[in-house]
């Protein structure tokens, strides 16, 4: 494992030395598999010498990696949002930075329930991972170049999402598990 391999998780804020790419991990959080914690095993396995970021606050499991942190300065974005919107602009503003997106579908729950009463997001009206959407089609539109898709072909509207996609970046490769996704990225910040 590198050691070279940084954790941040929301809404720590710590100074990244420039030599270090950053890997922001864009997928679903609220309802959804923790694809990030798997995303950073790739990455550890793989000796990434990379800052890691999370939207995802509870990652598992974080190996020998610590959340990076700079004393004081844990407060310093009042919401997620902030947070998530410095570091994915870090991601894109450096030579060497990435924006990982892996799309899936909700976390199936097997639990014979009304649906009123399954776990669900703050707001019910609000669709499933509706943020990750606008991020994704805000970092295609400011720089492309910097960034990864993947999906394994069950994100809602797969299949219009990809169409729509690839009809404004045609050469846009989209990956179809989440480790070649993840070795794309890497790729990317070589």
């Amino acid at each position: 494992m590198s050691r070279n391999t940084k954790l941040y998780v929301p809404k720590d804020y710590a100074r990244i030395k420039p030599e270090l790419p950053v890997i922001f991990i864009g997928a679903p959080v609220v309802n959804a598999n923790d694809r990030q914690s798997d995303a950073i095993k790739i990455f550890l396995e793989r000796n990434a010498s990379a800052a890691i970021v999370s939207p995802r606050e509870k990652v598992i499991p974080l190996f020998e990696i610590q959340s990076e942190k700079t004393a004081g300065a844990k407060y310093r974005f009042e919401k997620k949002s902030e947070w998530e919107r410095f570091y994915v602009n870090l991601a894109l503003n450096q030579s060497k930075g990435c924006v990982m997106f892996w799309l899936e579908g909700p976390k199936i729950c097997n639990i014979d329930l009304p649906m009123s009463d399954l776990p669900g997001p703050e707001d019910p009206n609000k669709p499933y991972a509706f943020m990750t959407q606008f991020h994704l089609g805000h970092v295609l539109a400011k720089k492309a170049s910097r960034v990864v898709i993947g999906s394994d072909g069950t994100y809602p509207e797969w299949a219009s999402l990809k169409s729509r996609i690839l009809d404004l970046h045609p050469t846009m490769k989209i990956y179809p598990t989440l480790e070649e996704a993840c070795d794309a990225a890497l790729e990317k910040i070589k």
